[in-house]
């Protein structure tokens, strides 16, 4: 019976650690589409300088550019996706824990009020 709340416990830590490392990796991702976004706005603030032999080449690059960000907003919305799901199973997790640790609770008053009845009786 004892095992049951440890095991609770574990996985309610490992949820977090999980959760946490979604929530870092999902910060990470957030970026990216900004980091690559500022610099198709500069690839394209360059295209202006260069000669019309090098345009073609240019919005080749700002196109590879944009197919790599649609790529990274399509892995954030995944992820984001993914963290809903673990955030809902630790809400799930922590709720059952919390019963769990109650009903230890009840039953440990329950022992003590047993054992010290039969302190009484004696």
């Amino acid at each position: 019976m004892e095992t049951m709340p440890q095991d609770l416990m574990r996985g309610n830590e490992l949820k977090s650690k999980e959760c946490h490392q979604t929530r870092t990796s999902l910060h990470e991702l957030q970026m990216e589409p900004m980091r690559k976004s500022m610099h198709v706005d500069s690839l394209a603030c360059s295209l202006g300088t260069f000669s019309e032999t090098f345009v073609g080449h240019a919005s080749i690059a700002v196109e590879g550019q944009v197919k790599e960000k649609s790529h990274w907003c399509q892995l954030l919305k995944d992820l984001s996706e993914k963290f809903k799901a673990l955030n809902s199973e630790h809400q799930i997790i922590l709720k059952e824990s919390e019963k769990d640790e109650k009903c230890l609770s009840d039953a440990t008053q329950m022992t003590t009020t047993v054992h010290q009845y039969g302190t009484f009786s004696h």
